[in-house]
């Protein structure tokens, strides 16, 4: 597999590269790491930063990581990558390709610049992408990061990327590879898919409660939630099955659900089962909160249909390549409950030896 880490100068390309190389080493994986400036010096200082030779050391990049891929290396490669021409022919050519972006205000940079980088291409003393450089920015990479923030926020995404290139070459769980919480059209299962299906369905909820690993108590309640979350967050933290009234709450909320995959932000009753567009909770929250309720059912013997949408909810979280951490105790949550529900389903069905 190919991690691809693009972005400016200064923006942290390296030191998120260091850190997942760092972690999948840990696991026992070989991993290159190819920084696009240490590379000229391997090729033996021929280029310079003109344009031209921008795209040589560019074509000479994508040339061996195509090789080491092809011998079973993975690679994770911090680099400016200037043209979306590059980009293209290693999404088209590498068998395994994954594309980051980090982007960050053009100030944050100038402030991080210790090399004084930015204030010699200002002074026109050198070229520089972003100042008098152009710079294509990426067309559809596969995980933008806005790193306007602290180095620890960054280094937040490290796990996960390590964690792809630890997956990488077994079956994949297909219903997680896409983030379904900003998804603008649903999604269905398909037909089951045998035992490595299980397998790899498994090995995704096993790893995301490795990766969701920390508090175990929910903590004080955000104060910027909307109604619905505000509702669901009141439920989760009581840890018990809801009765009476809010029992018909969590039953109006898992028919929306069903239909459009979706939580609303309101609680006004629906003309239509669907969730509107204009009414769907781009937030994580709501869903870990349902999710941590359904799974109180789901530890006895659990309606079939609520364990469906457990599945479809879980899917979701797993989907993100970050989840706020206050919400790692009802993920958790939420996991442990599918996972003890559908084991105990496999053995009431005999199917589990």
């Amino acid at each position: 597999m190919v991690i691809w880490i693009i972005g400016l100068s200064g923006v942290g390309k390296t030191t998120l590269a260091e850190e997942v190389v760092r972690l999948a080493r840990q696991d026992g994986k070989t991993v290159a790491q190819l920084d696009g400036d240490v590379m000229r010096s391997v090729w033996g200082d021929n280029l310079g930063h003109t344009l031209e030779d921008r795209k040589k050391n560019a074509d000479r990049l994508h040339g061996l990581c195509r090789y080491l891929e092809g011998e079973g290396v993975h690679v994770v490669a911090p680099v400016l990558s200037l043209f979306q021409e590059t980009r293209d022919k290693n999404r088209r050519e590498l068998r395994d390709y994954y594309e980051v972006y980090i982007k960050c205000p053009m100030e944050n940079l100038v402030l991080r610049d210790s090399k004084g980088l930015y204030a010699r291409a200002r002074r026109g003393e050198i070229e520089l992408p972003g100042v008098n450089m152009r710079f294509e920015e990426p067309c559809a990479p596969d995980l933008v990061i806005e790193n306007a923030g602290s180095r620890n926020e960054l280094l937040s995404y490290a796990p996960m990327l390590a964690q792809k290139l630890v997956r990488s070459g077994r079956m994949a769980y297909s219903y997680t590879a896409r983030d379904l919480l900003h998804e603008p059209e649903n999604y269905f299962y398909a037909p089951f898919g045998g035992k490595d299906f299980v397998k790899a369905w498994k090995r995704c909820r096993e790893e995301s409660l490795t990766a969701w690993a920390g508090a175990e108590a929910m903590g004080p309640c955000p104060g910027d939630l909307t109604e619905t979350e505000r509702e669901l967050w009141r439920l989760a933290s009581t840890g018990q099955k809801p009765t009476g009234k809010d029992a018909v709450l969590i039953e109006g909320l898992l028919r929306r659900f069903e239909v459009s995959k979706k939580l609303p932000a309101t609680l006004v009753p629906p003309r239509y089962s669907c969730v509107r567009a204009s009414d769907r909770l781009t937030r994580p929250h709501a869903y870990a909160c349902l999710g941590a309720i359904l799974a109180l059912s789901a530890a006895e013997e659990p309606d079939m249909r609520q364990l469906n949408c457990l599945l479809k909810i879980n899917d979701l979280l797993c989907s993100l390549s970050s989840l706020p951490s206050e919400l790692f105790p009802l993920a958790r949550r939420a996991l442990a409950g599918e996972l003890t529900a559908v084991q105990g389903w496999a053995q009431r069905s005999h199917l589990c030896k």
